[in-house]
């Protein structure tokens, strides 16, 4: 280090990021302030010394340096956002409050990540006033309704078991669940169910976001969005049958990569159960099969193969494209096969359903005596997760199309209440986030 330290001042700045790199910060840091000595208007040494300050948790210092940045570069709004996270590191709201505000107008690409912070450190009672004036109208409409009321009145009245739930979410987030839940969304028409798991009707509040509130089961613990739209989210909203969103699910499902996952996990459980995949006897039957990519897959293995979904755009693809049996129908309107199935399969569709509970009952319907059922799921307990990743956008509360919110040992809860024996699991970390799955048995009557 003492050699690099003497050479400091004729480094260069790919030299001071390989100290960094490898470990010799103080020197890399020493390098990066030397070539700023030399040029007080390299930007570059200037953004990667903040770099560093900032993963070092020397908040201050990197403020004054991505200051320095948008200095140099007006233009560079990043500066300006890395600053107000550090300003919200050390506890000042205000000022990142204020620095957000000074972007305008807002950069096109920028919409979202300005947003997005000032909906962490925007003061509530400037949100609170602000929105009162801009819905005022809406409000007086709202409260000729007595289910607007009533649901209102109900919410205040569970505070005292929601103050996790507010202090995780922030002030804003339970105001901005109100504003956007009750005032545009009308969330309090839809009952509230009890457990789908337990049939409990005790819960407590875990998370507001946008207009859902996570509730969890104080029985058993299984998390769910408080009221949703009979059918689920994305059937209401008609979300898989918007071109953009078909175009996108529809590449990730072509993706080889995804289908061999799959189909690998698939086979790993069969070998670890003792069981084996044969491909010219077994049926497979496939909830929320998608526009079938995965279908043709297996029934160019030479299985037997059939499937249902709710998208009538996803099932016209899956016909017209792959031409496989598959039907288009809510879980509710499942009909019986005419052919008992050895195999049901159902990828990250339980999240997704109101009653996960109708998926077990129609797998037992549709399954051979000892017939089995594979579920893939995501699987992270977002309750005991830091904020930022309880927010995930595919795999946490973030995501608006999903209902509930599982774990494996819930899984299993649900495999041996509907009659399956558990005999083989898994799990991997999906991105910031764990998934995981499982393969049961129909137990005989």
């Amino acid at each position: 280090m003492e050699k690099a330290l003497g050479k400091s001042s004729l480094l260069s700045l790919e030299e001071c990021l390989r100290l960094i790199r490898d470990g010799e910060a103080g020197a890399g840091e020493l390098g990066l302030r030397t070539l700023i000595q030399a040029n007080p208007q390299d930007l570059n040494a200037w953004g990667h010394l903040a770099y560093l300050l900032f993963s070092q948790k020397r908040y201050r210092e990197a403020a004054e340096c991505y200051r320095t940045c948008h200095r140099i570069s007006p233009a560079l709004i990043d500066a300006v956002l890395y600053e107000v996270d550090c300003m919200e590191k050390l506890g000042n709201r205000h000022q990142a409050f204020q620095l957000l505000r000074g972007i305008q107008p807002i950069p096109s690409g920028y919409e979202i990540p300005v947003h997005d912070r000032l909906s962490r450190i925007e003061p509530w009672g400037h949100y609170l006033a602000s929105r009162l004036r801009k819905r005022s109208k809406l409000i007086s409409q709202r409260l000729r309704e007595w289910g607007f009321i009533r649901g209102l009145l109900r919410e205040i009245g569970l505070l005292p078991f929601s103050f996790r739930a507010i202090r995780d979410s922030g002030m804003r987030g339970f105001l901005r669940y109100l504003s956007r839940g009750f005032l545009e969304e009308s969330v309090y028409r839809y009952p509230v169910p009890p457990c789908d798991l337990c049939g409990s009707s005790f819960f407590r509040g875990v998370f507001f976001i946008d207009s859902r509130k996570i509730i969890r089961c104080c029985r058993c613990g299984l998390e769910r969005v408080e009221r949703v739209p009979p059918g689920g989210q994305d059937v209401a909203s008609g979300f898989y049958e918007r071109e953009e969103v078909i175009a996108d699910m529809v590449a990730d499902w072509q993706d080889p990569i995804i289908i061999r996952h799959r189909m690998g996990w698939l086979e790993i459980l069969f070998d670890v159960a003792g069981l084996r995949l044969q491909s010219k006897k077994f049926r497979i039957f496939e909830f929320g099969c998608g526009s079938g990519e995965f279908l043709a897959h297996l029934k160019g293995q030479g299985f037997e193969v059939a499937g249902m979904d709710g998208s009538a755009r996803l099932i016209e693809r899956a016909q017209q494209v792959f031409h496989l049996p598959v039907d288009k129908c809510c879980l509710a309107d499942l009909p019986k096969p005419k052919e008992a199935c050895d195999v049901a399969l159902a990828f990250h569709i339980l999240e997704h359903l109101d009653s996960p509970s109708l998926l077990f009952k129609h797998a037992r319907k549709i399954l051979k005596q000892d017939g089995c059922l594979f579920i893939e799921i995501p699987v992270p307990d977002l309750c005991r997760l830091p904020v930022e990743l309880k927010t995930h956008g595919s795999h946490g509360y973030g995501s608006s199309e999903h209902v509930h919110f599982l774990t494996l040992p819930l899984l299993e809860r649900y495999f041996l209440s509907h009659g399956f024996q558990v005999i083989a699991r898994y799990e991997y970390l999906a991105g910031d986030l764990p998934a995981g799955g499982m393969l049961g048995r129909l137990c005989p009557e």
